[in-house]
């Protein structure tokens, strides 16, 4: 009986210790909230030109393990409307997220890392590759950055080659609503 009672205490002293998901998520709470967004896409010379606005609202799931965000996006030329889950990859302990669209109906899966508060994530080693009409083959890269001029924002780049060199694909900049 006295082993198995110092077994319970040794489990019970690991699993205290073990990180929580959650943990590693909270650098990233300053996401949560209700925001208007403003998106850029590159023109010609790679000059960031306003394409639309939107909408993101970001919340937490199972008691904050995951960070949640649903977003639509009113560009010139389309509308995104997606939802997309950040969170800790229980067997590989890597940050992954989950992106859903409406209007492609793919799903796709980036893995990364944080440097602070500054999230990178791609699809290049996770996710089939998107198709071009061209049979050409690109993946993402996504960039959250905490920033001076609103409250954070999200750089979408793309690669052909992958990921040797990485181009502009969009830019959104999200604002508080409260």
């Amino acid at each position: 009986m006295k082993y198995l009672i110092l077994i319970a205490l040794f489990l019970t002293s690991l699993t205290s210790k073990a990180q929580k998901p959650e943990d590693k998520l909270a650098p990233f709470y300053y996401l949560l909230g209700e925001y208007d967004i403003k998106v850029f896409s590159p023109d010609s010379t790679g000059q960031w030109q306003p394409d639309g606005t939107g909408v993101s609202t970001y919340s937490t799931l199972f008691d904050s393990t995951y960070i949640d965000e649903m977003f639509v996006l009113n560009m010139t030329n389309a509308t995104l409307t997606m939802r997309s889950t950040l969170g800790v990859d229980g067997r590989t302990k890597e940050l992954r997220l989950v992106a859903l669209d409406k209007e492609y109906s793919s799903m796709d899966v980036y893995a990364g890392k944080a440097d602070g508060q500054q999230l990178v994530l791609s699809n290049l080693d996770t996710d089939e590759a998107f198709e071009t009409e061209n049979a050409g083959k690109i993946f993402f890269r996504l960039t959250i950055t905490p920033s001076q001029t609103c409250h954070h924002e999200m750089l979408v780049e793309y690669t052909n080659d992958q990921g040797k060199t990485w181009k502009k694909f969009s830019r959104q900049e999200y604002f508080s609503k409260s």
